[in-house]
């Protein structure tokens, strides 16, 4: 069985079983699925932001005051 079927097969379970099952798979997989909550940034994502803040830094990068872009976001979604 693929792992796409895998992964189907225990969705589909999961959203039929009880809460003491439900409680007992968590608690067995809880470490690892916390572990995929952090971020952590790769190498070349460090470079690019080291980049855009050495341009902030000395004047030739630009940047947005929050209400700004606050309204840039609201300005796009009304069109």
């Amino acid at each position: 069985m693929s792992t796409s079927e895998l992964r189907e097969k225990l969705i589909l379970y999961l959203t039929k079983a009880d809460n003491k099952k439900i409680k007992a798979l968590y608690t067995l997989l809880e470490e690892e699925i916390d572990a995929d909550r952090d971020f952590v940034l790769t190498d070349e994502h460090i470079k690019i932001l080291e980049a855009e803040r050495e341009k902030y830094l000395n004047g030739t990068g630009g940047s947005h005051s929050w209400e700004d872009v606050k309204a840039r976001i609201r300005g796009k979604k009304a069109s």
